[in-house]
């Protein structure tokens, strides 16, 4: 089944340690448009709130972490939707992220 994602909602924690999580929720759509369900991702950064790893480029600031994603179905139960090139039944994935921003010159 051919799924699309509508856009999150969700909210981040600082943990007793100085890790940041963020948790969200993104509705799950079929082909023709139809709710089928909802994906919960949770993302947790490898370092304390503020440190930035270094990047090649002195203008972006990346962020490294791990990502956990499950796919439920409307009703909260799990829900397998064929993922990759294979079409591998999975009712999720985990997995490293990197983010980058870009910083903006003002001159």
């Amino acid at each position: 089944m051919p799924v699309n994602a509508g856009t999150g909602i969700g909210d981040w924690t600082l943990g007793e340690n100085g890790e940041v999580t963020f948790t969200y929720h993104l509705f799950l759509f079929d082909g023709s448009n139809k709710p089928v369900g909802y994906a919960l991702v949770v993302r947790i950064l490898d370092v304390a709130t503020g440190d930035r790893k270094a990047s090649a480029d002195p203008s972006e600031e990346v962020l490294t972490g791990t990502t956990r994603v499950r796919f439920f179905d409307l009703s909260g139960k799990a829900l397998s939707l064929r993922l990759g090139p294979f079409g591998m039944p999975a009712t999720g994935f985990d997995g490293s992220f990197r983010a980058v921003r870009a910083a903006v010159s003002t001159n």
